[in-house]
């Protein structure tokens, strides 16, 4: 799944995932009282009513003498248990109960241990608060269409499916729901049939051959275009919603590149693609950026881009993750969730290897760099951590981007060849099985003949990362470079080799391996010609946070002469150094990656001579749609410069090609002071665009004017019928907003509850979403202490629960004021650098 993936609302959600956490106990996989080898589903759906009437039949053997047998099974309306055993023409009626989640059936004398039967559970689901969702217009809203999909990991489909809801026991299932007549139902698998029938329904048939995890289980039923595509006897489908939002003519734009990803997985991970078809289906509101459902990907409705979307978002990243789950997550499955990195550090780093062979290798190196700046930012718990509360809380920057740098190390320790052989290995053994990170290390160990005990140890069951710090001067006399290099994070040092690559004046590079087991190494290098500068690990081999000093100068050089890594440092410094403006729009101009190019324009908009804003005015004609978008967020800091404002006003008048870049001047003309929030919000409300960048930034400015008569304009777009996006929005400014002493109490009270009624009756990411707004309202927040505590002890989603508990804490602490206004600053901030990372790239990994 990504992850951490998508929308704003999963990056929230990803800062209350890193949280410190309260001590939790050992997980391990759990014990199974039964080997469950099929598992057919019966559904009667009924959209409108929001309810499903089921019969589940699990093919069942019980493993050892059992007294009860209990099933995973939330909030069912159970009517009936029967056990049919094998060789038996009648099934037996089980007696059973429900608490705590489960179903557990009581027979008369037990259970017999190599038994084997189909037990048959009778029963419904009424719009069930997890799993599976349900959509449909409403008040207010005609365009929500009649909708349920499932979302089962972590541990969603047990409110809806009867089962051992865990990755360690796998099962082939089939599922055969009937819906109302012109509506499509996907799951996984194979299409067996499709039957009209006599009622004005349609009965599907999918029957999956493979055995997989009960949390891949889906069901998607609405009114869909269904464009089929082959890659040779496979068949590639695309579920389009019907209606409205103009994705028809957008297929091949989103998606025209999946067989092309198809058949290069196949070939780099050395095997076939495992099931029996790969469907991608779009859906409504979906609560993250995609689900790697076996053979069915669902997806959320803004990987859909077209043209002008394009510009600012490429959806490449998100489809090359799901369907590199197929391999990994779904063929081979995490025994655990403590070992969820194999599932998601896999997919992460196979969106890497993507972006090397479609777009050559810089771009791939710079997903690394995001990446390593990820996991550098992320939690400090191992990556392997058994100490976890819920399944969910794993879902962080350390099994994402941390986890695929695990494997971009792996890489360059074992090289490409051995590498991947040991790859095709890991697959090739654990095909249909679930497996642990032990497990892995030995299929590498036996493939490299390398013993990986000590890597896997210091990176992967140990918190943290290398803080290494370099100390490097040059001695012209007697012709010496002297490296020092040090270990400064806490604990044991680990056991490292690091590339250091010379850039001599000569233009030739000499590249040196230093080995750092200890504390301190220092090294010290004879050469012929000077030093220009010099190069860290320019091939991304390991993941460490670096520091060390330079003069402008070689970092002037490096930022001409660096690989990917070298560069990005090097502008990262000069921005911090004061007067570098001219290196850094030379830089600017001649940097090829757009990544880099729109990290050299934000180190430009931090310099403070006079010659910048002439540099940035003409950086506005920058041809890559990021660039123009930073450029732009840099001259609304410019407030007084008259030549600022009327370039923003152009900008705002005439407009851009790129929607990130209209919302940017949007709000940078606003805060110069160019015209009233009001009247540019009410230009751009109406525009829709590719993840409400529009609407989000009208409603940003509106909150940061501070002006009262905002409040009813943001309080409207919170409701129940705008567009999802822009209600996430309207909640967080609402909350900026009830922050300024320029409100009144009255309205600060409408606020207040208008984000308090957020916590009732909607989907968790709008609830979500209002605790984060509660907790960003500081000490104004403190009336709704009352309900967010309840939602800490009932609320259904565990994110729900951990951000109100955040809420209450911080509401709570009265006695520092001082910490509680650095507790906000830090949340807006983390905020604003979410929103950023989103405009960036708004498949954040996940």
């Amino acid at each position: 799944m990504t992850s951490p993936r998508l929308t704003i609302l999963t990056l929230i959600a990803g800062l209350f995932l890193t949280l410190p956490l309260p001590a939790q106990s050992l997980k391990t996989a759990p014990d199974r009282p039964v080997d469950i080898s099929h598992l057919r589903l019966d559904l009667k759906l009924d959209l409108p009513g929001k309810g499903v009437e089921a019969r589940a039949a699990l093919t069942v053997t019980v493993l050892r003498d059992a007294a009860t047998i209990a099933l995973d099974a939330v909030n069912f309306q159970v009517t009936a248990c029967r056990w049919l055993g094998e060789g038996t023409m009648q099934p037996v009626e089980v007696p059973f109960r429900q608490e705590k989640g489960k179903l557990s059936l009581t027979p008369p004398g037990g259970f017999k241990a190599g038994s084997r039967a189909i037990l048959q559970v009778v029963y419904k689901v009424k719009d069930p608060k997890d799993g599976l969702f349900f959509f449909g217009p409403g008040p207010g809203d005609t365009e929500t269409p009649l909708m349920v999909w499932s979302q089962g990991e972590s541990t969603g489909n047990r409110h809806w499916i009867p089962c051992l809801d865990h990755p360690v026991a796998r099962q082939t299932t089939e599922l055969v729901a009937t819906v109302e007549k012109g509506f499509e139902v996907l799951s996984n698998g194979r299409l067996v049939s499709r039957v009209d029938n006599a009622d004005n329904t349609t009965t599907f048939h999918w029957k999956q051959e493979n055995p997989h995890p009960s949390y891949l289980v889906t069901l998607v039923a609405g009114k869909f275009d269904v464009t089929e595509e082959k890659a040779g006897d496979l068949s590639l489908l695309y579920y389009i919603p019907k209606g409205g939002k103009g994705f028809q003519g957008n297929v091949a734009k989103t998606f025209g590149r999946t067989r092309e990803m198809l058949d290069f997985f196949q070939r780099r991970f050395g095997v076939r693609y495992p099931w029996e078809k790969y469907a991608q289906v779009v859906v409504e509101q979906f609560t993250s950026g995609g689900m790697e459902n076996t053979s069915a990907t669902t997806l959320t409705d803004r990987v859909m881009v077209d043209e002008r979307a394009l510009l600012d978002y490429d959806p490449d990243g998100l489809i090359a993750h799901e369907l590199a789950h197929q391999w990994w997550g779904d063929l081979v499955t995490c025994r655990d969730w403590a070992h969820l990195w194999l599932n998601e550090g896999f997919a992460s780093f196979s969106e890497v290897i993507w972006a090397e062979h479609h777009d050559g290798l810089e771009k791939g190196r710079y997903d690394l760099l995001r990446k390593m700046r990820s996991a550098l930012e992320g939690d400090s718990r191992p990556i392997v951590d058994r100490r976890y509360g819920d399944p969910r809380d794993m879902f962080d920057n350390r099994v994402y981007p941390k986890g695929a740098w695990m494997l971009q190390m792996l890489r360059s320790k074992l090289g490409e060849e051995v590498f991947w052989k040991g790859v095709r290995a890991w697959a090739e053994r654990y095909r249909f099985k679930s497996a642990e990170t032990a497990d892995l290390r030995r299929v590498l160990e036996e493939t490299s003949g390398l013993d990986l005990e000590r890597f896997f140890t210091d990176f992967l069951e140990r918190g943290g990362h290398p803080e290494l710090k370099a100390d490097v001067s040059w001695d012209a006399e007697s012709r010496t470079l002297e490296i020092k290099l040090e270990q400064k994070q806490k604990g044991d040092p680990y056991d490292l080799r690091v590339p250091f690559e010379i850039l001599l004046e000569n233009g030739q590079r000499q590249l040196e391996t230093i080995p750092l087991a200890e504390r301190k190494a220092t090294t010290r290098l004879k050469l012929a010609q000077p030093p220009a500068t010099w190069e860290i690990d320019p091939h991304f081999t390991l993941l460490a946070a670096w520091t060390e000093k330079r003069e402008p100068r070689q970092w002037v050089t490096l930022a001409a002469r660096g690989g990917v890594h070298g560069r990005a440092r090097a502008i990262t410094a000069l921005g911090d150094l004061t007067d570098q403006s001219e290196a850094l729009a030379s830089i600017l101009a001649q940097e090829k990656l757009p990544g880099l190019a729109a990290e050299a324009a934000q180190a430009l908009g931090k310099q403070k001579d006079a010659p910048t804003t002439q540099r940035l005015l003409a950086a506005l004609a920058h041809p890559e749609a990021k660039v123009r978008r930073v450029v732009v967020e840099a001259l609304g800091k410019k407030k007084g410069d008259e030549a600022s404002k009327a370039a923003l006003k152009k900008l705002v008048d005439q407009g851009d090609p790129s929607a990130a870049v209209e919302a940017a001047a949007l709000l940078a003309y606003a805060r110069v002071g160019g015209a009233p929030a009001q009247a540019l919000a009410a230009r751009y409300l109406g525009r829709e665009s590719h993840g409400e960048v529009l609407r989000t930034a009208a409603l940003e400015a509106l909150a940061e004017s501070g002006q009262a008569d905002a409040v009813d304009t943001l309080l409207a777009w919170t409701a129940q019928g705008k567009p999802r996006g822009a209600r996430l929005a309207a909640m967080r400014s609402a909350s900026v907003l009830a922050g300024k002493e320029t409100v009144t109490a009255e309205a600060r009270k409408r606020i207040l509850d208008t984000l308090v009624a957020r916590l009732d009756g909607e989907k968790p990411q709008i609830r979500r979403a209002a605790a984060l707004a509660l907790d960003q309202l500081g000490e104004k927040g403190r009336p709704a202490l009352a309900r967010l505590e309840l939602a800490v002890n009932d609320d259904t989603d565990n994110q729900v629960r951990r951000t109100a508990e955040r809420a209450v804490r911080n509401l709570n602490t009265k006695s520092d004021p001082a910490a509680l206004q650095a507790e906000i600053k830090r949340l807006r901030t983390d905020l604003d650098d979410f929103k950023r990372k989103v405009s960036e790239d708004p498949n954040p990994d996940d």
